[in-house]
């Protein structure tokens, strides 16, 4: 069985509740995208495991990162009704003083469906690095 057009624009929408949550410093709603075993893997930093995990790389991101924007395109889904994958591009970024991208990348991520919603099960950041030289 392939993701029904209900099932892409719940995963789209759970995308748009991340970023608006962590941008606009609501922990708690950007922990509720989240499955209870979730698996989060930010560049250059430790892995984040389970709420408490994700609780810790929300706060400490937010204290780090304020008055942030994070944009999503070119989504790639695929899966069935009740796992699925997401590729997708990732810009970051700070809005204080002027729009300025902070990091561009992608996010690699696995799915499923919780009691009828979609959450993130793992989630892969990837950030483009210049050439050396």
């Amino acid at each position: 069985m392939s993701l029904s057009t209900e099932d892409r624009q719940a995963i789209l929408d759970l995308a748009a509740r991340y970023n608006q949550a962590i941008d606009s410093a609501d922990v708690d709603g950007w922990i509720a995208c989240w499955t209870p075993d979730a698996h989060f893997d930010p560049p250059g930093r430790a892995v984040f495991d389970g709420p408490d995990g994700l609780r810790q790389f929300a706060e400490g991101h937010i204290a780090q990162f304020p008055n942030t924007r994070h944009w999503n395109a070119n989504h790639v889904i695929e899966g069935d009704g009740e796992s699925a994958t997401m590729s997708c591009y990732l810009n970051f970024f700070g809005v204080k003083g002027g729009p300025k991208l902070l990091a561009a990348g992608t996010y690699q991520d696995t799915l499923r469906k919780v009691d009828g919603a979609w959450l993130f099960a793992t989630r892969k950041v990837m950030i483009d690095r210049a050439p050396d030289g």
